[in-house]
């Protein structure tokens, strides 16, 4: 049997094996600029970037010789005026460009228009993914972003769309500042060191930052015009919106004034300057504070597995009857991985591999409650449809079991995964890191209101049971494989994952939210491991310090001489799903003190105990039944046979099984009441 936990542990890693973090845009400081606010500087601008090609020789001068950008916007209005351009942006920018396009009388339109006047807009979802990269710069013939994300993908995409050996170059593009985004008022001046944030970058270090800085110089650093200010005010909505450059002009010198493009074009970097360590940033770590939760939350699920195997507490019935579960904080492990910057790599892979791991994890947990029960009522169902025996005894076997909770689980997990499908197709990202966190809360939320509902159904109807024995007896003789302990702790996980949801959605903060979103995803974790078999394995390990603190006391055997204690094994044994060694034990008992067994009463019990799918069919080895198959034989000739000789086939294993439920009867309070009556009488000479 441990060999089959074994190899059961090694399949479930081998399909598990066999089935990101993003460098994200934010929406920056625009949308707080409130009425009567007065604006002191504007770190960066939303810019339109055009590929060169998309003008006409006249119109391309004006805009690489313009002085100012006024002067750069004018004519870009001009040009699309007379003919309208696609504009590929991020859904958070559509507002404000469909608020500055109406600001300068220009027609906009989402998607395709028939009309050679008018321009359109598209959605665009830039981020770090190596097995998805998309041709967005290539696609349209501008794109709307902030310079410092601009420099960064037009690098990040610079090979897709193009000709074989050429990369595109941030000097391919006319950028024409069109929006400012990160405005700062008055009231967000305790931020202005930001306006001013110089960094050191060349070729080798931090290409795009330095590409960033130059495209930024086009309005001059952190400057801005009184029609920058009109249009904030228009975009926004904000009356009385107004401009003090005190600030700037106190910062401003020679060396960061206003730049022609032309100018601009000479300082800016080729993409053969790459940011990054690896290519396709395999190597870059976005959110290092983050990704360090990954070792708290590794060292539980490794501590857990040598817990669990290097005590051998996967041998005990608690753990065995579970089949999978023990071995499902693998899934745990694949879902915590996926919450780490691997899942940059291929985002739409590792949210698949997560959702997949979930939904198998979720699927052998019900279906071993749904065993649970089932076995719990096998004996009622045997009496209630007599001619169906067989078959329910088969259902009830270890390989059906393993079959049902491991193997079908599996193929369902596939089928329901298919909805990942949602990853690969959809390009918004953005989307994808919504839709994951849901399924899993949707997920979580399903397995505790099922297990709740198993739990209610078990308290209503053991309500008699719990009112005489107590609420010990319901959580422990009860149910000796702690399945109501699990099903309660249920609630912890879900409890959890809400937590996280609602504080991630109000915290701003990147490095707090990320500190607060690992402590939850550990917590998460460990949740989760325990009601994997967390909470059976410190149970098992108590009871191990337990047992070998304490006197020893009777042996078994002579304990079984008490017909109360006889009793309060039979029930033990109905509970933990084995009355059929208790059953069998009292059988041989009856004839123990006859030297003969006569035939019929030996093909009794055959068909009782011994014939595979019989009522109380016992686990022997098959050399045990080989054996007494040819006692049998010998009896059908003989018409009786010794009753040692059977004694002595069946007898040693018989004892070992029912011994090891004796052993686990001795850790229940039941049998500690009962020692303590016992010992009164022996004491008092009763």
């Amino acid at each position: 049997m441990a060999k089959c936990h074994i190899c059961l542990f090694t399949l479930m890693l081998v399909l598990l094996i066999s089935c990101s973090t993003e460098a994200g845009i934010s929406s920056g400081l625009l949308s707080k600029v409130k009425d009567g606010d007065c604006v002191v500087g504007v770190r960066t601008f939303l810019i339109m970037f055009v590929w060169k090609h998309k003008f006409s020789n006249e119109t391309l001068t004006k805009l690489i010789t313009a002085k100012d950008n006024d002067s750069r916007r004018k004519y870009l209005v001009e040009s699309l005026q007379e003919r309208g351009l696609t504009i590929g942006t991020i859904r958070d920018y559509t507002p404000f460009l469909s608020s500055y396009f109406k600001y300068s009388n220009l027609s906009l339109s989402h998607g395709l228009s028939n009309s050679i006047l008018s321009s359109s807009y598209f959605s665009i979802y830039p981020q770090v993914d190596m097995c998805q990269r998309r041709d967005y710069f290539t696609r349209y013939d501008a794109i709307l972003l902030d310079p410092y994300n601009f420099a960064y993908y037009v690098r990040f995409y610079r090979d897709v769309g193009m000709t074989s050996g050429i990369y595109m170059n941030s000097d391919d593009f006319v950028a024409v500042p069109l929006i400012p985004f990160e405005v700062y008022t008055q009231t967000t001046r305790n931020q202005v060191s930001s306006l001013f944030d110089l960094n050191v970058a060349s070729c080798d270090a931090k290409p795009d930052i330095s590409d960033a800085q130059f495209l930024r110089r086009l309005t001059g650093y952190a400057n801005f015009s009184q029609q920058d200010v009109e249009i904030i005010g228009n975009v926004t909505g904000k009356s009385q919106v107004y401009g003090n450059w005190t600030l700037v002009n106190n910062f401003l010198n020679m060396e960061m004034a206003e730049l022609t493009i032309n100018e601009t074009w000479q300082q800016l970097l080729p993409s053969t300057c790459y940011m990054c360590s690896t290519d396709g940033c395999y190597g870059e770590n976005f959110w290092p504070v983050l990704d360090l939760f990954i070792i708290p939350q590794l060292l539980i699920i490794v501590i857990y597995f040598l817990l669990l195997f290097g005590l051998k507490i996967y041998k005990k019935p608690s753990m065995k009857r579970r089949i999978g579960i023990p071995y499902t904080p693998i899934h745990i492990l694949a879902i915590v991985i996926t919450f780490t910057g691997l899942s940059r790599t291929c985002v739409g892979f590792w949210y698949s591999a997560c959702l997949f791991s979930f939904f198998w994890w979720i699927l052998i947990y019900v279906s071993t409650i749904i065993r649970f029960y089932y076995l719990r009522n096998l004996y009622a169902l045997i009496v209630m449809f007599p001619n169906r025996e067989k078959m329910l005894k088969m259902l009830a076997s270890q390989k059906v079991g393993i079959l049902m909770t491991v193997m079908l689980t599996f193929v369902i997990s596939q089928i329901l995964n298919l909805v990942s499908v949602y990853f690969f197709v959809n390009e918004d990202k953005v989307g994808a890191d919504f839709y994951r966190p849901i399924i899993g809360i949707i997920l979580l939320l399903s397995l505790w209101v099922f297990g709740g509902c198993c739990f209610l159904l078990d308290l209503f109807l053991q309500r008699k049971t719990i009112r005489k024995g107590g609420i010990r007896k319901f959580f422990f003789f009860d149910d000796p494989f702690y399945l109501r302990i699990d099903l309660i702790s249920s609630i912890l996980p879900v409890i959890i994952a809400i937590i996280t949801g609602i504080e991630v959605s109000s915290n701003e903060g990147i490095e707090a939210l990320s500190i607060f979103t690992g402590i939850f995803n550990t917590l998460l974790c460990f949740s989760l491991v325990q009601i994997s078999g967390g909470n059976v394995l410190m149970i098992e390990i108590y009871k191990m310090v337990k047992r070998r603190k304490e006197s020893s006391q009777l042996t078994w055997d002579q304990e079984l001489t008490n017909s109360d204690l006889l009793q309060i094994l039979k029930e033990y044994s109905e509970k933990e799903f084995s009355s059929e060694n208790y059953e069998f034990y009292i059988k041989l008992k009856s004839l123990q003190n006859r030297k003969f067994i006569k035939l019929k009463e030996l093909q009794e019990i055959e068909a009782e105990f011994i014939r595979n799918y019989s009522k109380y069919e016992v686990n022997i080895p098959s050399s045990c039944k080989k054996t007494f198959y040819e006692l049998l034989n010998k009896c059908q000739e003989e018409s009786q046979l010794e009753f040692q000789l059977i004694w002595d086939c069946v007898a040693p294993e018989l004892l070992l099984n029912l011994q090891d439920t004796f052993n686990r009867l001795q850790d229940t309070s039941i049998y500690a009441k009962w020692l303590s009556v016992q010992s009164l009488k022996e004491n008092n000479n009763v």
